[in-house]
C-alpha cells in the first residue's frame, strides 16, 4: 500500500470510526473509488480461523454497505455470472439469483435517517467551509391559499442549514387572510425574514 494513499485516507478513516476488523474493505473501496490499482488474487490459498470482517458488529458492515454501495457488485474484475455468496464463490448462477443476493445486502444497509446523518457529516469533513462564506438571499412567493404548514416545513429546512442565509424576503402577492399575514409576520421576527406584502398578484 503506497503511503501516500493511506495518508489521503486516514481522515475518513478516522472521521467514520472504522473498527480493525472492517480496515480491509474499507481501504479497498476507497482504492476502487479512487481509481487506484486493487490487487485481486482470488487463487492464492491461505488457511485462517476466522475473516476479520466477520467479526465486525451489524452496525460496522452496515455502514460499509450504505458508504459503498455504488461500487456493488464488481464489474470489473469479477464476471456478472458468478456468485456473489462466498460458499459458492467462482461458481456460475443465475441473474435471478445474483439480484436476490444484493436484496438481502441492501436490507443490511443504514436506515435511512443513520445514512443521511453519516453522509452530512462526511461531507462536512470533506469539503470545510470557507473563511469567506459567500452571502444567500433567499426569495419565496405565497399565494392565496398557501399551506402555511409547507411555509413552515420550509422555514425550519432554511433555519438550519449550515450556512445561513443573509435574509430570506417572503413576497405575498393578492389577497391572503389575516392569520396568514400574522403568521408570516411572526416568521419574520423569528427568523430575520423580510416580509413584502403586495395588495395585488403582479405576476399572474
Amino acid at each position: 500500500m503506497r503511503y501516500s494513499f493511506l495518508v489521503d485516507a486516514l481522515p475518513e478513516l478516522i472521521q467514520a470510526q472504522v473498527p480493525l476488523e472492517m480496515l480491509g474493505p474499507w481501504l479497498g473501496a476507497l482504492a476502487r473509488e479512487a481509481g487506484k490499482r486493487v490487487v485481486f488474487s482470488p487463487f492464492i490459498r491461505a488457511f485462517a480461523k476466522g475473516v476479520p470482517e466477520d467479526q465486525a458488529n451489524p452496525k460496522s458492515r452496515a455502514h460499509f454497505l450504505s458508504r459503498f454501495w455504488h461500487l456493488l457488485p464488481e464489474k470489473q474484475l469479477l464476471s456478472p455470472r458468478l456468485s456473489l455468496n462466498a460458499a459458492s464463490a467462482y461458481a456460475l448462477v443465475s441473474e435471478s439469483e445474483i439480484e436476490q443476493h444484493l436484496k438481502r445486502l441492501q436490507h443490511g444497509t443504514l436506515a435511512y435517517p443513520d445514512w443521511l446523518d453519516f453522509e452530512i457529516r462526511r461531507r462536512a469533513s470533506r469539503y470545510p467551509l470557507p473563511d469567506n462564506v459567500a452571502t444567500i438571499s433567499i426569495l419565496t412567493t405565497v399565494y392565496q391559499g398557501i399551506n402555511i404548514a409547507l411555509l413552515d416545513a420550509l422555514a425550519n429546512s432554511i433555519a438550519k442549514q449550515t450556512i445561513g442565509a443573509a435574509q430570506w424576503v417572503i413576497v405575498a402577492h393578492g389577497p391572503i387572510s389575516e392569520d396568514i399575514l400574522g403568521h408570516i409576520r411572526v416568521k419574520a421576527e423569528a427568523l430575520w425574514v423580510r416580509p413584502l406584502l403586495l395588495s395585488l398578484n403582479l405576476w399572474a
